[in-house]
């Protein structure tokens, strides 16, 4: 979860927003929400900052109904028009849902450490269960020419206490020798399988070509092609995904039966290298295990690693892709170019 300052109205109302890749659609709790008869539904906005339109001198009411549903979290409210700024990037008019109810699902929790999500998804993501489609934060800055370039970029911090940082309208000339560029490719978003549908639409997605694992324990490199394979990033997703069958092949050459299985991170080292083929030039992208691994502490407060390659639910018409998560983009730092429709990666030596 990757969090940044985004501020709604005038004056400013400050909210903590996720930034999203693959996310369109602009969300806020509403001060209506404390009004709602169930205290229950009270309680959930309380964990929250709620916008105030009322002491926001450039609200406009929309009153169209909305609903929304992001990770767990189901909304309800009606769509509203106001001014957002984030940090010296300011538009106006922009439209959002004002959700008067909030409603996490049962056992999720961590909604409570955010209040929106700034999407920066390339096209409008689809949602089956959103019933409202507006322009996004950032299509408003590229059509109101508020950027320097129509460009974004990230580098996500890979530990709770490490700071990332997020550069609108610019890009950190510190990688300019080093960055990769990969063109973006355009596969529509249709069928049944609404893994594909969801991260397809956001419009982040590059050719692939092959997946590589080096040597483990008795077992040698594991070389798995992938011909005519679309690679969709995001980072809303913290793990890596594959077809059933490349999930099987890769659990095999670990030795692994159980992904959600958790081990003592002084073991990482014995894991292989990852690596993987990107674009029509196959770049070859190398993780370590201290790249690809995930580090959580259990309840004695061992730090502990878990692996992020899982299988897809392939019920669609798209078997051929893969879904990148932060598991891998984190590694890198990432350009993403509208006017050239381009992805740029480059590796960050601050391991």
């Amino acid at each position: 979860m990757y969090i940044t300052d985004l501020s709604i109205g005038t004056p400013p109302q400050p909210f903590r927003a996720i930034i999203d890749i693959t996310q369109s659609n602009l969300f806020v709790p509403s001060w209506n929400c404390t009004k709602n008869p169930d205290r229950y539904e009270v309680e959930d906005c309380l964990y929250h900052l709620m916008y105030d339109s009322a002491a926001s001198s450039t609200y406009e009411p929309e009153l169209t109904p909305a609903k929304l549903h992001y990770y767990g979290v189901y909304t309800w409210g009606n769509l509203s028009r106001d001014d957002i700024s984030i940090g010296d990037v300011s538009t106006t008019g922009q439209i959002f849902q004002e959700a008067s109810m909030w409603h996490p699902a049962y056992l999720v929790d961590w909604d409570e450490q955010y209040d929106s999500a700034l999407g920066l998804a390339r096209f409008h993501a689809t949602n089956l269960y959103d019933d409202f489609n507006v322009t996004s934060p950032l299509e408003n800055m590229v059509q109101q020419k508020v950027l320097d370039r129509n460009i974004f970029a990230l580098k996500h911090p890979r530990t709770d206490d490490e700071e990332g940082e997020l550069i609108l309208g610019g890009a950190d000339e510190s990688f300019v020798n080093s960055i990769i560029t990969l063109p973006l490719i355009n596969t529509p978003a249709v069928g049944n399988d609404l893994n594909f549908i969801a991260f397809a639409s956001a419009g982040w997605q590059v050719l692939a070509s092959s997946l590589s694992l080096d040597s483990y324990l008795d077992n040698g490199p594991l070389e798995i092609p992938l011909p005519n394979y679309i690679a969709l990033l995001t980072n809303g997703y913290t793990n890596m995904m594959f077809p059933r069958q490349m999930a099987h092949q890769i659990a095999e050459h670990l030795d692994w039966t159980d992904w959600l299985d958790d081990f003592s991170c002084e073991k990482r080292h014995r894991f292989p290298n990852v690596t993987i083929a990107l674009g029509p030039q196959q770049h070859r992208f190398v993780l370590s295990p201290w790249q690809y691994m995930h580090e959580v502490v259990d309840l004695e407060g061992r730090k502990r690693c878990t692996l992020p390659f899982h299988p897809l639910v392939e019920d669609g018409e798209h078997p051929n892709y893969i879904l990148l998560g932060t598991a891998f983009l984190a590694s890198w730092y990432a350009e993403f170019d509208l006017d050239k429709e381009t992805i740029g990666l480059a590796y960050r030596d601050d391991y």
